[in-house]
C-alpha cells in the first residue's frame, strides 16, 4: 500500500506546487519590469536632463529627457506582438525568461553608461537605444506574466493567480521609488547627480538574478502543450484584430488614459514639485 499510496502524495504535491511557483514567477517578473520603469522614469526626471542632454536650454533637455522615456512606449506595441508570437511559438516559459533577461540586462547597462561629459552626443544616442530595449521587454512581459500564472492555476483561481502579476507591477514601483527616496535623502545633490542615481540601475541584477532561477525552474504551460497538437493560423494577429476589432480598441483607450495619468504622477510630478515649486527630492517621492 505504501508503494502506491507514494506517487499520488508527489503528484499532488506537484499539482500545487506548479500554479505556485507560476504565480511567484509572474510576481517577481512584473516587479523587475516595473522597478527598473519606474526607476528610468525617476530619473528621466531628476537627473537624465542634466547628465545625457547638454548644449540645449534646460527646458529643451527636459523635453528630450521626456521624450527619451516615452521612446519606450512606442516600441512596446511591438514588444507585445514579437513575444506574443514567440510565446505562441516557442512556448510562455521561453517567451518570460527571454523579456526578464532583456529587461535586466538593458537596465544594467544604463547603470553603467557613460554621460555626455563622457562620450559627447553617443551617450543619449545609447540611452535611447537601452530605453527602446527596455519598451520591448515590457510589452511582452505584462501579457506573459499573465499567462504564465493564469495557465497554471487551479480552473476555479485563475483570476487570483493571474492578479500576482498586477500586484508585481506595484510593489515594483514602490521599490524603485524607495531606492530613490533613500538615495536623495542620504546623498548630497552632487553625488546623487555624480554616481548615486546609478545605484537603482545595478541594483536590478539582484531581483532579476532571483526571478530567472524561479522562472528557469518553471514548466511548460498545459494549455500550451495542448495547443502543440492542435491546428494552428498561420495568422493569429490578423485574426485577432478582424474578429475582435471593439475589444482591442476598447483596451487601448482604456489602458491609454490610465497610464498616462499614472505617469504624470509618478515622473512628471517629480520634475514640476523639485524645479517649479521647489519641494525636496526625498519629501516629493
Amino acid at each position: 500500500m505504501t508503494t502506491r499510496d507514494t506517487p499520488v502524495v508527489v503528484a499532488r504535491g506537484a499539482r500545487h506546487a506548479t500554479p505556485r511557483r507560476a504565480a511567484a514567477a509572474a510576481f517577481l517578473g512584473s516587479v523587475v519590469e516595473y522597478y527598473d520603469l519606474v526607476a528610468f522614469g525617476t530619473a528621466a526626471a531628476l537627473v537624465f536632463n542634466t547628465l545625457f542632454f547638454r548644449d540645449v536650454s534646460p527646458s529643451v533637455a527636459l523635453l528630450l529627457s521626456f521624450a527619451t522615456f516615452a521612446s519606450g512606449y512606442v516600441v512596446r506595441p511591438l514588444g507585445g506582438l514579437l513575444f506574443g508570437w514567440i510565446g505562441d511559438r516557442h512556448g510562455r516559459r521561453t517567451a518570460v525568461m527571454l523579456t526578464i533577461v532583456v529587461m535586466g540586462a538593458a537596465t544594467v547597462l544604463i547603470g553603467l553608461l557613460p554621460t555626455y561629459a563622457a562620450i559627447g552626443w553617443v551617450a543619449p544616442v545609447l540611452l535611447v537605444v537601452l530605453r527602446v530595449l527596455q519598451g520591448l521587454a515590457v510589452g511582452g512581459e505584462l501579457g506573459g506574466a499573465v499567462l504564465i500564472a493564469v495557465e497554471h492555476a487551479p480552473e476555479r483561481r485563475r483570476g487570483f493567480y493571474g492578479s500576482f502579476s498586477t500586484a508585481g507591477a506595484q510593489a515594483g514601483t514602490v521599490l524603485a521609488t524607495v531606492v530613490f527616496a533613500l538615495l536623495t535623502a542620504t546623498l548630497s545633490d552632487e553625488s546623487f547627480a555624480s554616481w548615486g542615481w546609478r545605484v537603482p540601475f545595478l541594483a536590478s541584477a539582484v531581483i532579476v538574478l532571483v526571478g530567472v532561477l524561479i522562472r528557469y525552474g518553471l514548466d511548460e504551460t498545459p494549455d500550451f502543450e495542448r495547443a502543440r497538437t492542435q491546428e494552428r493560423t498561420r495568422t493569429p494577429i490578423r485574426t485577432a484584430i478582424t474578429a475582435h476589432p471593439g475589444a482591442i480598441l476598447g483596451i487601448t483607450a482604456v489602458m491609454a488614459g490610465m497610464m498616462s495619468i499614472w505617469y504624470l504622477l509618478t515622473v512628471y510630478s517629480l520634475s514640476y514639485a523639485t524645479t517649479e515649486v521647489g519641494i525636496a527630492k526625498p519629501t516629493i517621492l
